[in-house]
């Protein structure tokens, strides 16, 4: 998982401001910053979008030229899944900043590859009912789109959870031996 904090650090999508908040970049075609969302590290977490923020450029992950999209509610949640994805990591990732898909048509225009949209949203209700909307609207479209929900409520919290039932894990061999 250090490797994709390190890579998004390199690439300037991820930063830690002056308050010590995390800070993710949504770039637009010229690789000028757009768009901004901050997540709070310290005891009270918070989560905003910076003033002047563009919605229409989300933070990416990946820039391979692939056929398929993995699209997700929040920076975190994508970064989560690739670091889950082990080998696959490397796959292209959209954040939308939330349940809207204001940031796909920007993406899917500089992007005209793209032939297949895999929504990793929250296994929530908003989550599951923007999964289901985006899916259909993007299928007229002539996209193949399907739905790969998280097992948890988010990619974030099943990341996780898999670190925790891995220290788990270790705890018992260690025990055992």
């Amino acid at each position: 998982g250090t490797g994709i904090v390190a890579a998004m650090l390199d690439e300037g999508r991820i930063y830690e401001d002056r308050r010590g908040n995390v800070v993710f970049v949504g770039f637009d075609e010229l690789n000028r910053p757009r768009f901004a969302s901050l997540r709070g590290t310290g005891s009270q977490p918070f989560r905003m979008d910076c003033a002047g923020s563009d919605k229409r450029y989300g933070f990416c992950m990946g820039d391979a030229p692939s056929e398929q999209l993995y699209i997700f509610e929040s920076p975190i949640d994508t970064m989560s899944h690739a670091t889950l994805a082990g080998e696959r990591q490397h796959d292209n990732r959209l954040s939308l900043a939330g349940t809207s898909d204001t940031a796909l048509p920007k993406y899917l225009e500089a992007h005209p590859g793209v032939k297949e949209l895999v929504l990793c949203l929250d296994n929530d209700p908003p989550g599951r009912e923007a999964s289901v909307a985006i899916a259909r609207k993007y299928a007229a479209q002539g996209y193949r789109t399907r739905i790969e929900l998280p097992q948890g409520k988010d990619y974030n919290s099943d990341l996780l959870e898999n670190i925790e039932r891995r220290t788990r894990q270790k705890k018992h061999r260690q025990t055992a031996q």
